[in-house]
């Protein structure tokens, strides 16, 4: 396979266009590639005339290719297409619930599909209460002397499920309304996890999804969990839930347990093998892609640093949006996750500060927060909120540096552009 010559190609010789000469988006890939000293083959650019013709947005088109050279990634449509995608300024929530209104609205199902099970999982993923709060308010109701000897069974039932014991929780812990006097690490101590907070938190949801659709529905309607949304993130069941961990599950999973799971990425796949009406087959196309790129910016630049890139629905009352999260961690010898130096950058469309950027920086557990917004009037809350921000990290064994509030500028970066470039070339500092 030729590679052009890079003098060669900055004086865009006749060979490689020929008969490309009139066709700007090849002239513009090229000088892209080219500046980024990028691999130009004569293959490349037979593909990539193809697929920048069947695309409405060429720079989005020309920015999938370099991420394919970028990343060593097989230079393939398929790769394109989700690489593509993952570029879509449509939220992904849009997507999701017009995805779920047409294969309801063609009637081409008698019930649920698999498809629409697993979206109202990832949806009701993102307004639940934290499973902590959960299982306190399980407890609650266990505790309380009115509470009748079914409903007792019911929450004795959800526990043997989960594989854990209910402490005898002291009378002198409850309030006249029933509510449990007790912190989260008294709580802990209590169920006897010998873990921090944040770990316990991430335990006791993968204990939760354990639980069945009958229980699940039981505890939500009891504890009015659907009346009462917070604005709290389940991250390990909604990633999950979107199948962004599908294969990796696909190997360390029991079959019969990933399909109890319904997770979308291995529901679309079974869905796009089946006939389909042309609205739910180009919305179904578009979704899996959609994550399938996700999971393509997914990339180790070494055996110590890891990067992540996330996009996810996420919805508080009557206000529906994104969260796109790109997270630069470092990996110890063991491979686990070195919890004491790590980047986050966050960025939200929320419902009255707007277009946000979060870039949360963790050395030697550290924290400085960086937030770029255009409202000024937000510096004068961070005095207020600062505190009990510090607070809350200082339970979790971090501590908080720094929280500064800047105007957008030129440099102003969002995660889904970090996340297609290469890792070496953002300098990310990981160490002291």
């Amino acid at each position: 396979m030729e590679v052009l010559e890079q003098s060669k190609v900055n004086q865009l010789p006749a060979q490689v266009f020929g008969h490309r000469k009139n066709q700007p988006a090849i002239q513009r890939m090229i000088m892209n590639l080219s500046n980024e000293q990028l691999p130009i083959t004569k293959q490349l650019i037979t593909l990539a005339e193809k697929w920048l013709s069947q695309v409405p947005y060429v720079d989005k088109g020309i920015q999938a290719v370099k991420t394919m050279l970028l990343k060593n990634l097989p230079v393939t449509e398929t790769i394109f297409k989700a690489l593509y995608h993952v570029q879509d300024s449509r939220s992904l929530t849009s997507e999701l619930q017009s995805l779920q209104q047409t294969i309801k609205g063609a009637g081409v199902y008698n019930g649920e599909s698999a498809v629409e099970k697993a979206i109202s999982r990832v949806l009701d993923a993102t307004s639940r209460n934290t499973a902590i709060e959960t299982v306190k308010q399980l407890l609650q109701l266990y505790s309380r002397p009115m509470t009748a000897s079914h409903s007792k069974l019911q929450i004795e039932s959800i526990f043997r499920t989960m594989d854990m014991k209910i402490p005898s929780m002291k009378q002198e812990l409850l309030t006249q309304s029933g509510k449990i006097q007790i912190s989260d690490e008294a709580l802990l101590k209590e169920l006897k996890l010998n873990m921090s907070v944040s770990k316990s938190e991430l335990y006791l949801q993968q204990k939760l999804s354990m639980i069945s659709k009958e229980q699940t529905n039981w505890m939500h309607a009891q504890l009015n969990m659907n009346k009462t949304p917070k604005p709290h993130l389940n991250l390990v069941e909604i990633i999950r839930g979107l199948g962004l961990t599908f294969e990796h599950d696909l190997i360390n999973t029991q079959l019969g347990e990933l399909k109890n799971q319904q997770q979308l990425k291995s529901a679309l796949l079974e869905l796009l093998s089946q006939e389909l009406p042309g609205s739910i087959k180009d919305r179904a196309e578009v979704l899996l892609h959609r994550l399938t790129g996700q999971q393509l910016l997914h990339l180790s630049e070494n055996q110590t640093i890891t990067s992540l890139f996330y996009q996810f629905p996420i919805h508080f009352k009557e206000w529906e949006s994104d969260v796109m999260m790109r997270w630069d961690m470092k990996r110890e010898s063991s491979g686990d996750v070195d919890e004491d130096f790590s980047r986050i950058l966050f960025y939200l469309d929320l419902q009255f500060l707007n277009e946000t950027i979060v870039d949360m920086n963790v050395q030697n557990r550290i924290i400085s927060v960086k937030i770029i917004n255009e409202n000024d009037y937000l510096k004068h809350f961070i005095s207020k909120l600062k505190p009990q921000l510090k607070g809350a990290l200082e339970k979790i064994d971090y501590k908080l540096s720094t929280v500064k509030v800047e105007n957008p500028s030129e440099e102003s970066t969002l995660p889904i552009q970090t996340g297609l470039q290469d890792v070496s070339s953002r300098g990310v500092d990981l160490s002291i």
